[in-house]
């Protein structure tokens, strides 16, 4: 997003569980004076145990089978196998990466396409809900990465999200019966609920943190690349013959997961999108045009007066007791370019 464009002069041409109380002896009609004494008993069924949506053993299974599917994928580039485990944001940013194939450098295709695998793996499975956690690290990563998987509608399993950890993952309340525990995506947090995550992120690229973006610290790097993004519009010449500006969009995916926090916190994932807008002025509307990058124009060749790129990714949070939400890390990919 802080990449720069060519700017060419224009030639004209033309109910959770409950447990069971079961009442015995209680029937009905009106005893004789002859009849002996009743006794009414309740007996009282144990309230199961909570369970996951899956055990250890069947998420270790779900994530080998994974990364051998993402293996062959990335070797044919073949978006269409690789949507049979990768769904959400993260199938969006890696169908971008087989579109933009062309674009990259022979280096990084042939790292793109080496085969990779997970190690040092910490499974966390939220008591209750269709997806569990996972933090470990990849075998190309210098960095440990949280990764999702849940279910999609036909009860397949794929990976919806997958970030790098920039700084370390808090401890997660792990109490109830060894699960860890969600959180409902509206409950506020010192003031930010996750739900409104995506929205205080995405004004940190709009307006500098001045909106929604006050609930968040700026002391980390994610948060200061994020404004540096927005710092670092058009100056010099291109500032007085463009401007950029930045615009929250919603999110092609919409899901947030949450996990409760030893501490009381919330740990909040959330999908976020937003648009780049990069426009000739209007008074030199009939001077200039702009050359799209090599990635925009794979999505639209061709010079002209504007150019959108859409970002689709996904941000990852604490939502803290004290204190303002602190982010960890996101990820983006531009998915389109008109």
């Amino acid at each position: 997003m802080s990449r720069r464009h060519r700017i060419r002069p224009l030639i004209f041409t033309a109910v959770g569980t409950t447990a069971v109380a079961v009442l015995a002896g209680c029937s009905s009609t009106t005893p004789s004076q002859d009849a002996a004494p009743t006794s009414n008993t309740h007996k009282v069924r144990a309230t199961p145990p909570p369970t996951g949506a899956v055990t250890t053993t069947q998420a270790k299974a779900i994530v080998d089978h994974y990364v051998a599917v993402n293996n062959k994928a990335n070797a044919t580039r073949s978006p269409k196998l690789l949507s049979t485990v990768e769904g959400g944001q993260l199938f969006l940013r890696s169908k971008a990466d087989f579109e933009q194939w062309s674009t990259m450098k022979a280096k990084d295709q042939r790292e793109y396409q080496r085969p990779f695998y997970y190690t040092d793996r910490t499974y966390i499975i939220p008591a209750g809900q269709s997806w569990f956690a996972v933090k470990t690290k990849g075998s190309r990563s210098k960095v440990p990465s949280f990764i999702i998987f849940d279910k999609d509608h036909s009860g397949g399993w794929k990976c919806t999200a997958a970030l790098a950890l920039w700084s370390p993952l808090p401890k997660i309340d792990t109490s109830n019966h060894k699960l860890a525990t969600a959180v409902h995506v509206t409950k506020e947090v010192n003031g930010l609920a996750p739900e409104g995550l995506n929205q205080a992120y995405e004004d940190l690229f709009v307006t500098g943190g001045k909106g929604a973006g006050k609930a968040l610290s700026l002391t980390n790097e994610t948060a200061k690349s994020a404004l540096k993004v927005h710092q670092e519009r058009p100056a010099g010449r291109d500032g007085k013959l463009t401007t950029k500006y930045f615009t929250q969009q919603a999110a092609q995916e919409d899901k947030v997961y949450t996990l409760k926090l030893s501490d009381g916190g919330t740990l909040a994932l959330a999908p976020t999108a937003h648009s780049s807008t990069y426009a000739i002025k209007p008074q030199f509307a009939n001077q200039f045009e702009i050359t799209p990058l090599r990635e925009e124009a794979i999505y639209t060749p061709g010079r002209r007066m504007e150019v959108d790129d859409t970002f689709q990714g996904e941000v990852l949070a604490v939502l803290p007791t004290h204190g303002k939400a602190r982010l960890i890390s996101s990820e983006y990919q531009m998915t389109d370019s008109h």
